[in-house]
């Protein structure tokens, strides 16, 4: 593919020969607004030619409220960023992190429905759902034993400091900053 693609450690999905994950595309879209998309890799043909892959349309992001994001914390503006690919119930998923503006709403994520039908890959946002860590660098597991999943993510703070979260943290010994 041509383009500016991006991603870092998340899940992906195999099944029936083919290689599931989903990207960030910053070659489409305005500025720094980021686009997602679904590739698909055939693992019964050769992974290293470019036939061998697809990818969806781009999914642009479709906006919040405005009392979720607070645009005077952060110039970088409200985006998705960094999918997971996850099989719930034979249903490919996508679910990806909500960065909003120095992240005034925390523990929010995208959810995604990815059909692959007829050789076209279709990507298409359904909605924004509650994930604890949902707007930080997060990685979901299926866990094959107990058939639920789990997700790597940091602590999750409010920017706004409306809950207090940071001066407890630095008074508490928890968190420092040490950019001073």
């Amino acid at each position: 593919f041509r383009g500016h693609y991006w991603n870092c450690n998340t899940n992906l999905v195999v099944r029936d020969a083919k290689l599931y994950w989903s990207v960030d595309d910053l070659t489409y879209g305005n500025g720094d607004k980021r686009t997602t998309r679904a590739i698909c890799g055939d693992l019964s043909s050769d992974p290293m030619s470019p036939a061998a892959w697809r990818m969806s349309d781009p999914v642009l992001f479709p906006g919040v409220p405005r009392q979720l994001s607070d645009p005077k914390l952060d110039a970088l503006g409200d985006r998705f960023l960094e999918p997971n690919v996850i099989e719930v119930a034979g249903r490919l998923r996508v679910v990806s992190s909500v960065k909003l503006n120095s992240q005034t709403t925390t523990n929010l994520a995208a959810l995604y429905d990815l059909e692959d039908r007829d050789g076209k890959l279709d990507l298409t946002f359904v909605q924004y759902h509650p994930m604890l860590g949902g707007h930080l660098d997060f990685s979901i597991v299926r866990d094959d034993a107990s058939k639920m999943f789990w997700a790597c993510a940091n602590l999750a703070v409010d920017s706004r400091e409306s809950l207090d979260f940071w001066r407890q943290a630095r008074a508490s010994g928890r968190y420092r900053d040490t950019s001073t």
